[in-house]
């Protein structure tokens, strides 16, 4: 079945390169029995991925193959940003210059374990909509989750905790 996800009003609030001035995008969600995926597209031209539908969460974060290639994640599909999309790039992080410079790397903790991730940017896919994330997808980089099932990342739908906060500061 499809159900509206609020992703952009979440995820990529305040991009000025929304394809649609919609609120939110349509995608179908697939049942996997534990848990819901959704497929989002990541880059230029768009690498596929099913996403776990998180409303727990506020973050974009994709497997990087990085982690797949290191053993920190698993085999299965993983994303490659430098020379595969042409509208990559990672903050803080340039690997044509002679000084590189320093991944900027976030740890977020979920119920089902930590995930360390470097944050990146990057044109991502939802439904028919587009749009440029900047400083908003999440290369995960090492995990610990504590199930077996295989993901290829988080689509989280919670709010974003500053307008978490301004929800709960209007309701009083």
């Amino acid at each position: 079945f499809s159900m509206p996800l609020s992703l952009w009003a979440v995820q990529m609030e305040g991009s000025k390169d929304r394809t649609s001035k919609r609120e939110s995008a349509c995608a179908p969600l697939q049942d996997q029995q534990t848990f819901f995926t959704v497929e989002v597209g990541i880059g230029t031209p768009p690498q596929k991925f099913d996403v776990v539908a998180d409303t727990g969460s506020d973050s974009l974060i994709v497997t990087s193959c990085v982690c797949v290639n290191s053993g920190g994640c698993g085999i299965g599909n993983c994303f490659t940003g430098f020379n595969r999309s042409s509208t990559f790039s990672v903050l803080g992080y340039d690997p044509s210059k002679k000084d590189p410079g320093t991944l900027h790397e976030v740890t977020i903790e979920f119920v089902s374990g930590p995930v360390k991730a470097a944050i990146s940017s990057d044109v991502v896919t939802l439904g028919q909509d587009s749009t440029k994330m900047d400083n908003g997808v999440l290369l995960m980089m090492s995990q610990a989750f504590n199930f077996k099932a295989k993901i290829e990342g988080i689509l989280g739908l919670g709010l974003p905790k500053k307008q978490e906060a301004a929800s709960v500061a209007e309701m009083c």
